[in-house]
């Protein structure tokens, strides 16, 4: 991280403190540790673990430069799936290549860590997407890749942020705790599965 994106973040966390919010660990309601050094304890040990509620607008205030150019990659070359897909429909003048649209569009909904669909569509997606190549048409290797693609670049956008919200969560007090109590980051207890949101 360079000084650049160490000073703005100290800017946000300023203005994070400006809201007037108490934002210490032992000021948050029913939260299950008394201070901010044993929150990370807990989580160094593995004890916990933190999870995230996707906002890509969130990311714009709390991410580096370089992590708001990774993700914006990666939300790109989701895009690029969708027009590629009609691109090589209208090329080829294939039109069931544009059901790859609505494929496409279940790929992204599957990308959500807490939908029942994310294991269906990596699992049974990549294996009949294999075998398509074998088996099917060259058309159905893009219209099943389309999904597959769009889930995975999808999920590497969520998982990204993800990893910036964590990031965050270790390196301050006050982020941590605007974060929780805003709803952008809740803590899953590895042992119990409990769940410890302010949503």
């Amino acid at each position: 991280m360079n000084k650049e994106d160490l000073d703005r973040l100290v800017r946000v966390e300023e203005q994070f403190l400006d809201l007037g919010e108490p934002l210490t660990v032992n000021k948050l309601t029913s939260f299950p540790f008394t201070n901010y050094e044993e929150l990370k304890s807990k989580y160094l040990n593995k004890d916990i673990s933190f999870g995230s509620n996707y906002n890509v607008d969130f990311l714009e205030i709390i991410g580096t430069k370089s992590d708001n150019i990774i993700h914006m990659v990666w939300l790109a070359l989701t895009v690029f799936v969708f027009i590629a897909d009609i691109i090589l429909a209208i090329i080829f003048k294939k039109w069931i290549l544009l059901l790859s649209l609505p494929f496409a569009l279940i790929g992204f909904i599957s990308s959500s860590p807490f939908g029942s669909l994310k294991s269906i569509v990596s699992g049974l997606g990549g294996f009949t997407f294999i075998i398509s190549f074998f088996l099917l048409d060259w058309t159905w290797s893009i219209i099943i890749g389309s999904m597959l693609f769009t889930q995975i670049f999808t999920l590497t956008a969520r998982e990204q942020y993800r990893k910036v919200i964590e990031e965050r969560a270790l390196q301050s007090e006050v982020f941590f705790c605007y974060m929780f109590k805003k709803g952008h980051i809740f803590i899953k207890d590895n042992k119990s599965n409990l769940i410890t949101s302010n949503k």
